[in-house]
């Protein structure tokens, strides 16, 4: 499994923003990655990356490609 540090931010829309938990909830739409804790080959074959976001718990980590990541790697 990956430990990437700070890899970078998701930028959620609305609807996405939405379907998440209330107490989940950050005003706006850009989320903070903590770390990388595993990276998958989803169904359609694209490289997934399983995310624990800052300020939330392991229990609300989320897979994610490489296109809902943004900015540049903090190491």
């Amino acid at each position: 499994m990956a430990d990437i540090s700070e890899i970078g931010l998701l930028k959620m829309d609305e609807a996405e923003l939405l379907q998440l938990d209330p107490e989940s909830r950050i005003t706006g739409e850009t989320y903070a990655v903590e770390k990388i804790v595993g990276i998958k080959i989803g169904e359609t074959g694209e490289k997934l990356y399983k995310v624990r976001w800052k300020g939330f718990s392991e229990s609300e980590d989320t897979w994610e490609p490489i296109e809902n990541l943004t900015d540049a790697c903090d190491r």
